[in-house]
């Protein structure tokens, strides 16, 4: 303290870190909180000072839906920039749904700056514009809260109706050629878009070289997408809500992903559909080294190419397939069948040449099994006492997909604004960017009094018919606008 002069001693003791340390801690604020730099700054002059010598502090921006009569949104996405002093390609910008497109607008003509997009809404503008440093894109499709509808007025409705009541004409395929338009484009998140959007996508003249592909939809779209990057891709990761079997006819021919490391394959199934008819398609990679999957109906691994991966993380239904996964070094499983668990590893130990190399188990189950559980730990470590493994339990699923997101809102917009598909479990997929409000008791109102009071909220609608049914089945989940 000695050493200290004078003016820093009687600073306040956060005041008294370094400014690089300062520095540091504003960065990651800024990372969790866009307004941050802003509030930040009005503190005292030291934080100000910090904060403007920093540019990066101001390169994420996340626009919501409501408007601000202060800062309207083009105003506050040219004040990001500027603050980022022109730096091309460091700006994050995160859309809402509902933003006016006077804010699209503003993203276009800022798209020299813009490295990371996600948005919901006008998908074909955007995707029609140049972005030339844009290296990673996150866009999704959303369902409507029927609270929030109810607090639009008439011209919010009926913009809304027209947001997602219409589809894309055929014609918009010729200026849709993402190679040209994102040549740096490295990252590439598609959350349940409508499918004439995803088969424009998968028809592209030219596709820029991605490294990560996730895809959230109900068809085998991804399988297109991804042969489209097919020499470049690193991860793949595949969120799979099954509901029609028409869509899952068996692909004979095979897909070679070189590069590919890392499969995510993540399966849900609505009731009506049949098991029996989902194919995994055949995919061959060399180097595989991650494998994830997901799916309460697969009672082995979907994907057969696991001879390279060393990280496996399963949640299934049925017992472990060894003699799949022989290079395995780490493992994970999610299993609500202990007797299943209990075979599963007393067959590796009756086959001392499976899994050599295998260290690190981790046992996850629902937590009411826990104690249920820790027997059988013990008994595993017994049976293979020969091999030096680390065993682990933990509640639930231990290492879910990270990193699946769209709008980095946080807070009550989130749940006011878009919600996760209805034949998603939420046990498994609390991570996902959309939230679960489908199965609130007041989203399942009687679709009469839905529409009395969606009438109500609209003086003068247009086709009042034909767009309140439509509006109301995207509200209630009874079309799907096909993705």
């Amino acid at each position: 303290m000695s050493d200290l002069s004078s003016s820093t001693i009687s600073r306040t003791p956060i005041c008294r870190l370094p400014p690089e340390i300062l520095q540091k801690i504003f960065l990651q604020a800024s990372q969790l909180a866009f307004s941050s730099p802003w509030r930040l700054s009005a503190v005292c002059r030291l934080f100000r000072d910090i904060i403007f010598q920093t540019p990066s502090i101001w390169a994420n921006l996340d626009i919501g839906p409501t408007r601000s009569a202060v800062f309207p949104h083009p105003e506050l996405l040219r004040l990001w920039r500027s603050r980022l002093k022109d730096r091309k390609g460091n700006l994050s910008v995160s859309l809402a749904p509902w933003v006016k497109q006077e804010t699209v607008d503003a993203v276009v003509a800022e798209a020299a700056s813009i490295g990371f997009l996600s948005f919901f809404d006008r998908p074909m503008v955007l995707l029609a514009s140049n972005f030339p440093h844009l290296v990673e894109l996150r866009m999704g499709h959303f369902r409507s809260s029927w609270e929030a509808i109810c607090r639009l007025n008439h011209d919010e409705v009926t913009e809304l109706i027209d947001l997602h009541c219409s589809l894309p004409a055929p014609s918009q395929t010729g200026y849709l050629n993402l190679g040209e338009r994102f040549p740096a484009l490295k990252v590439l998140h598609i959350h349940q878009i409508p499918l004439p959007t995803l088969l424009f996508l998968a028809n592209t003249p030219q596709f820029p070289p991605l490294q990560e592909l996730c895809v959230h939809s109900k068809t085998n779209v991804w399988l297109l997408i991804s042969t489209l990057c097919k020499d470049s891709l690193r991860k793949l990761t595949i969120r799979h809500n099954c509901a029609e079997s028409s869509f899952h006819r068996e692909i004979s021919s095979s897909l070679r992903l070189a590069k590919l490391t890392s499969l995510t394959y993540i399966c849900t199934l609505s009731p009506e559909f049949d098991p029996e008819s989902l194919v995994f398609p055949n995919l061959i990679t060399p180097q595989l080294d991650y494998y994830h999957q997901e799916s309460p109906f697969h009672t082995e691994f979907a994907h057969r190419d696991l001879s390279t991966a060393t990280h496996i993380v399963w949640a299934g239904k049925g017992s472990v397939q060894w003699r799949q996964i022989p290079s395995v070094i780490k493992i994970e499983i999610l299993h609500r069948d202990i007797d299943m668990l209990r075979s599963s590893f007393l067959e590796l130990a009756e086959n001392p040449d499976q899994c050599r190399e295998l260290r690190d188990v981790v046992l996850g189950v629902d937590g009411y099994l826990m104690e249920e559980l820790r027997p059988l730990a013990e008994r595993i470590l017994e049976i293979l006492k020969d091999r030096s493994i680390r065993l682990e339990l933990r509640p639930g699923l231990v290492s879910k997909d990270a990193g699946c997101f769209t709008y980095k809102e946080r807070s009550d917009l989130i749940h006011n604004c878009y919600e996760e598909d209805e034949n998603t479990d939420t046990t498994h997929d609390v991570d996902c960017c959309f939230c679960y409000i489908c199965r609130s008791r007041r989203a399942l109102r009687g679709a009469l009094e839905r529409a009395k009071l969606l009438r109500a909220a609209i003086p003068h609608p247009t086709s009042e018919d034909d767009d309140i049914s439509e509006l109301l089945g995207l509200l209630d989940g009874e079309i799907t606008m096909g993705y």
